[in-house]
């Protein structure tokens, strides 16, 4: 029972999280600090030397960071799980 209160307690959190961090969000501008960096340099009178060799839409953008965080996470999952199995049992009381 213990067990079912905690996970019931956990979801509604995450459900509040959603809902206020989605409320709050709405209508900001999410441009992030990449954007803002390149605005303060090129005010400052900086010329980039280097141009990006692939060119992406945002659509293709946010669909390659995705690809990237799958990426990395199932990297991450498979080495965490080759670790855990390559330790030896607990032992059991005899």
């Amino acid at each position: 029972m213990a067990e079912r209160w905690r996970w019931s307690l956990g979801l509604a959190v995450l459900v509040v999280a959603i809902i206020v961090g989605v409320s709050l969000g709405l209508g900001a501008n999410l441009g992030g600090t990449d954007d803002l960096a390149r605005q303060a340099a090129l005010a400052d009178g900086y010329h980039p030397w280097f141009s990006s060799v692939l060119t992406l839409t945002k659509p293709q953008e946010i669909a390659m960071f995705a690809l990237q965080g799958g990426l990395g996470g199932a990297v991450l999952g498979y080495v965490l799980g080759a670790l855990r199995e390559g330790r030896p049992a607990s032992r059991q009381p005899r």
